[in-house]
Protein backbone atom coordinates (compact mmCIF):
# COMPACT_ATOMS: atom_id res chain seq x y z
CA UNK A 1 0.00 0.00 0.00
CA UNK A 2 1.71 3.11 -0.97
CA UNK A 3 1.56 6.29 1.34
CA UNK A 4 -1.56 8.13 -0.06
CA UNK A 5 -3.63 5.39 -0.04
CA UNK A 6 -2.65 4.44 4.21
CA UNK A 7 -3.75 8.04 4.64
CA UNK A 8 -6.60 8.33 2.02
CA UNK A 9 -8.95 9.35 4.75
CA UNK A 10 -6.51 12.28 5.93
CA UNK A 11 -6.32 13.46 2.23
CA UNK A 12 -9.94 13.11 1.58
CA UNK A 13 -10.64 14.95 5.02
CA UNK A 14 -8.46 17.40 3.61
CA UNK A 15 -10.18 17.93 0.25
CA UNK A 16 -13.49 18.11 1.72
CA UNK A 17 -11.98 21.01 4.18
CA UNK A 18 -13.02 19.14 7.23
CA UNK A 19 -10.01 18.45 9.24
CA UNK A 20 -10.21 18.98 12.53
CA UNK A 21 -7.63 20.51 14.57
CA UNK A 22 -5.46 17.18 15.56
CA UNK A 23 -5.88 15.96 11.76
CA UNK A 24 -4.16 19.18 10.30
CA UNK A 25 -0.79 18.72 12.66
CA UNK A 26 -1.20 14.99 11.52
CA UNK A 27 -1.09 16.08 7.68
CA UNK A 28 1.50 18.57 8.43
CA UNK A 29 3.91 16.16 9.79
CA UNK A 30 2.88 13.85 6.63
CA UNK A 31 3.92 16.07 4.51
CA UNK A 32 6.86 17.46 5.97
CA UNK A 33 7.94 13.40 6.46
CA UNK A 34 6.94 12.77 2.84
CA UNK A 35 7.50 16.09 0.51
CA UNK A 36 6.70 13.71 -2.37
CA UNK A 37 3.29 13.53 -1.46
CA UNK A 38 2.77 17.11 -1.43
CA UNK A 39 2.38 17.34 -4.78
CA UNK A 40 -0.15 14.57 -5.55
CA UNK A 41 -2.03 16.03 -3.05
CA UNK A 42 -2.00 19.26 -4.66
CA UNK A 43 -2.79 18.26 -7.99
CA UNK A 44 -5.86 16.08 -6.43
CA UNK A 45 -7.11 19.68 -4.55
CA UNK A 46 -7.20 20.86 -8.53
CA UNK A 47 -9.42 18.29 -9.76
CA UNK A 48 -11.86 19.07 -7.82
CA UNK A 49 -11.72 22.45 -7.91
CA UNK A 50 -12.01 21.86 -11.30
CA UNK A 51 -15.02 19.22 -10.90
CA UNK A 52 -16.87 22.10 -8.95
CA UNK A 53 -16.48 24.79 -11.80
CA UNK A 54 -17.95 22.12 -14.21
CA UNK A 55 -20.62 21.08 -12.03
CA UNK A 56 -21.95 24.63 -11.42
CA UNK A 57 -21.46 25.18 -15.18
CA UNK A 58 -24.00 22.57 -16.04
CA UNK A 59 -25.97 23.22 -13.27
CA UNK A 60 -26.48 26.60 -14.97
CA UNK A 61 -27.28 24.84 -18.41
CA UNK A 62 -29.98 22.87 -16.94
CA UNK A 63 -31.08 25.95 -14.61
CA UNK A 64 -31.42 27.54 -18.38
CA UNK A 65 -33.00 24.56 -20.17
CA UNK A 66 -35.74 24.09 -17.44
CA UNK A 67 -36.64 27.91 -18.07
CA UNK A 68 -37.09 27.19 -21.51
CA UNK A 69 -39.41 24.49 -21.46
CA UNK A 70 -41.40 25.97 -18.80
CA UNK A 71 -45.16 25.74 -20.03
CA UNK A 72 -46.52 29.35 -20.99
CA UNK A 73 -49.41 30.80 -19.15
CA UNK A 74 -52.33 30.06 -21.41
CA UNK A 75 -54.82 30.00 -18.74
CA UNK A 76 -55.40 31.34 -15.49
CA UNK A 77 -53.54 28.79 -13.71
CA UNK A 78 -51.27 25.98 -13.95
CA UNK A 79 -51.76 22.83 -12.54
CA UNK A 80 -51.21 21.83 -8.75
CA UNK A 81 -48.78 18.90 -9.53
CA UNK A 82 -46.95 21.28 -11.85
CA UNK A 83 -46.42 24.13 -9.38
CA UNK A 84 -45.37 21.31 -6.72
CA UNK A 85 -42.96 19.76 -9.06
CA UNK A 86 -41.74 23.45 -10.42
CA UNK A 87 -41.32 24.54 -7.19
CA UNK A 88 -39.41 20.69 -5.51
CA UNK A 89 -36.84 21.22 -8.64
CA UNK A 90 -35.93 25.02 -7.90
CA UNK A 91 -35.68 24.66 -4.54
CA UNK A 92 -33.28 22.25 -4.72
CA UNK A 93 -31.46 23.23 -7.45
CA UNK A 94 -31.10 26.97 -5.73
CA UNK A 95 -29.92 24.72 -2.83
CA UNK A 96 -27.47 22.61 -4.81
CA UNK A 97 -25.78 26.33 -6.79
CA UNK A 98 -25.29 27.60 -3.12
CA UNK A 99 -23.96 24.40 -1.71
CA UNK A 100 -21.41 24.31 -4.99
CA UNK A 101 -20.56 27.99 -5.06
CA UNK A 102 -19.57 27.77 -1.03
CA UNK A 103 -17.63 24.56 -1.14
CA UNK A 104 -16.02 26.25 -4.44
CA UNK A 105 -14.69 29.53 -2.09
CA UNK A 106 -13.58 26.68 0.35
CA UNK A 107 -11.37 25.16 -1.80
CA UNK A 108 -10.64 28.51 -3.11
CA UNK A 109 -9.35 29.77 0.03
CA UNK A 110 -7.21 26.58 1.24
CA UNK A 111 -5.41 26.94 -2.45
CA UNK A 112 -4.27 30.36 -1.73
CA UNK A 113 -3.95 30.22 2.33
CA UNK A 114 -0.97 29.48 3.73
CA UNK A 115 -0.80 30.08 7.17
CA UNK A 116 1.81 33.11 8.48
CA UNK A 117 5.23 31.10 8.99
CA UNK A 118 6.22 30.06 12.87
CA UNK A 119 9.45 32.16 14.07
CA UNK A 120 12.28 29.94 15.52
CA UNK A 121 11.43 29.84 19.06
CA UNK A 122 14.76 30.88 21.10
CA UNK A 123 16.04 30.88 24.76
CA UNK A 124 15.50 34.66 26.65
CA UNK A 125 12.36 35.20 24.94
CA UNK A 126 9.76 36.25 27.15
CA UNK A 127 7.60 33.35 28.74
CA UNK A 128 4.20 34.22 27.23
CA UNK A 129 5.85 34.83 23.92
CA UNK A 130 7.81 31.74 23.55
CA UNK A 131 4.59 29.93 24.96
CA UNK A 132 1.91 31.52 21.89
CA UNK A 133 4.56 30.90 19.48
CA UNK A 134 5.14 26.75 20.79
CA UNK A 135 1.51 26.41 20.56
CA UNK A 136 0.74 28.28 17.33
CA UNK A 137 3.89 25.98 15.59
CA UNK A 138 2.09 22.81 16.59
CA UNK A 139 -1.19 23.94 15.06
CA UNK A 140 -2.76 24.31 18.78
CA UNK A 141 -4.75 27.39 17.38
CA UNK A 142 -7.51 27.98 20.53
CA UNK A 143 -4.82 27.54 22.59
CA UNK A 144 -2.42 29.67 20.80
CA UNK A 145 -5.43 32.16 20.88
CA UNK A 146 -5.69 32.68 24.91
CA UNK A 147 -1.98 32.83 25.09
CA UNK A 148 -1.39 35.57 21.92
CA UNK A 149 -4.38 37.50 23.70
CA UNK A 150 -2.45 38.38 26.75
CA UNK A 151 -0.08 40.24 24.23
CA UNK A 152 -0.59 43.69 23.25
CA UNK A 153 0.19 44.84 19.77
CA UNK A 154 3.02 47.37 21.44
CA UNK A 155 5.17 44.25 22.56
CA UNK A 156 5.33 43.36 18.77
CA UNK A 157 2.80 43.99 16.16
CA UNK A 158 3.97 40.80 14.39
CA UNK A 159 2.46 38.49 17.07
CA UNK A 160 -1.40 39.84 15.98
CA UNK A 161 -0.78 37.96 12.28
CA UNK A 162 -0.34 35.10 14.28
CA UNK A 163 -3.51 36.10 16.25
CA UNK A 164 -5.32 36.64 13.21
CA UNK A 165 -4.33 33.45 11.49
CA UNK A 166 -5.32 31.40 14.54
CA UNK A 167 -8.60 33.20 14.19
CA UNK A 168 -9.07 32.22 10.50
CA UNK A 169 -7.99 28.32 11.77
CA UNK A 170 -10.62 28.04 14.01
CA UNK A 171 -13.34 29.48 11.24
CA UNK A 172 -13.78 32.97 13.39
CA UNK A 173 -12.90 35.37 10.28
CA UNK A 174 -14.84 38.05 11.78
CA UNK A 175 -12.04 38.22 14.67
CA UNK A 176 -9.51 38.07 12.49
CA UNK A 177 -10.59 40.64 10.29
CA UNK A 178 -10.82 42.90 13.62
CA UNK A 179 -7.15 41.52 14.14
CA UNK A 180 -5.74 42.42 11.11
CA UNK A 181 -7.74 46.02 10.58
CA UNK A 182 -5.94 47.02 13.60
CA UNK A 183 -2.38 45.50 11.97
CA UNK A 184 -3.32 47.66 9.21
CA UNK A 185 -3.88 50.66 11.15
CA UNK A 186 -1.97 51.00 13.95
CA UNK A 187 1.38 49.29 12.27
CA UNK A 188 4.51 51.20 10.82
CA UNK A 189 6.07 48.41 9.14
CA UNK A 190 5.49 48.30 5.47
CA UNK A 191 6.17 44.78 5.24
CA UNK A 192 4.16 43.63 8.24
CA UNK A 193 1.40 45.84 7.05
CA UNK A 194 1.46 43.99 3.01
CA UNK A 195 0.70 40.73 5.23
CA UNK A 196 -2.22 41.69 6.97
CA UNK A 197 -3.84 43.11 3.91
CA UNK A 198 -3.05 39.92 2.28
CA UNK A 199 -4.28 38.14 5.23
CA UNK A 200 -7.47 40.76 5.10
CA UNK A 201 -8.39 39.74 1.84
CA UNK A 202 -8.57 36.00 2.70
CA UNK A 203 -10.49 36.37 5.64
CA UNK A 204 -13.28 38.37 3.77
CA UNK A 205 -12.60 35.65 1.43
CA UNK A 206 -13.68 33.15 4.33
CA UNK A 207 -16.81 34.98 5.35
CA UNK A 208 -17.88 34.65 1.40
CA UNK A 209 -17.82 38.78 1.60
CA UNK A 210 -16.76 38.33 -2.01
CA UNK A 211 -17.26 42.24 -2.06
CA UNK A 212 -14.75 43.22 0.12
CA UNK A 213 -12.41 40.20 -0.71
CA UNK A 214 -12.14 42.45 -4.45
CA UNK A 215 -11.82 45.28 -2.80
CA UNK A 216 -8.95 44.71 -0.88
CA UNK A 217 -6.89 42.47 -3.81
CA UNK A 218 -7.41 45.84 -6.25
CA UNK A 219 -5.75 47.87 -3.50
CA UNK A 220 -3.28 44.71 -2.98
CA UNK A 221 -2.33 44.95 -6.69
CA UNK A 222 -2.63 48.53 -7.59
CA UNK A 223 0.26 48.87 -4.16
CA UNK A 224 2.86 46.46 -5.91
CA UNK A 225 3.39 45.03 -3.18
CA UNK A 226 5.21 40.97 -2.05
CA UNK A 227 1.56 39.67 -2.41
CA UNK A 228 0.34 41.50 -5.83
CA UNK A 229 1.01 38.82 -8.65
CA UNK A 230 -0.97 36.51 -5.92
CA UNK A 231 -3.77 39.18 -5.70
CA UNK A 232 -4.57 39.32 -9.19
CA UNK A 233 -4.44 35.35 -9.49
CA UNK A 234 -7.00 35.22 -6.93
CA UNK A 235 -8.88 38.19 -8.21
CA UNK A 236 -9.01 36.11 -11.68
CA UNK A 237 -11.06 33.53 -9.99
CA UNK A 238 -13.05 35.08 -8.80
CA UNK A 239 -14.39 37.25 -11.36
Amino acid sequence: MSIKDEHRALIDSYLSNTLSESDKADLVRLLEEHPELEELVLEEKRIVTALQASEKAQLKKHLKTVANNTPQKSSGFFPAWWLAAASATLIVSIGYFFYLNNSSLEITFNEYYEPYPAISVQRGQITDINSALKLYSQGKYKEAIEAFGDLTLSDNPTYYLYLGNCYLQTKDPNKAIEIFKTVNRESNDTILKQNAQWYLALAYLKKEDLQQTRKILKEIIQNEGIYAEHAEKLLGKLD
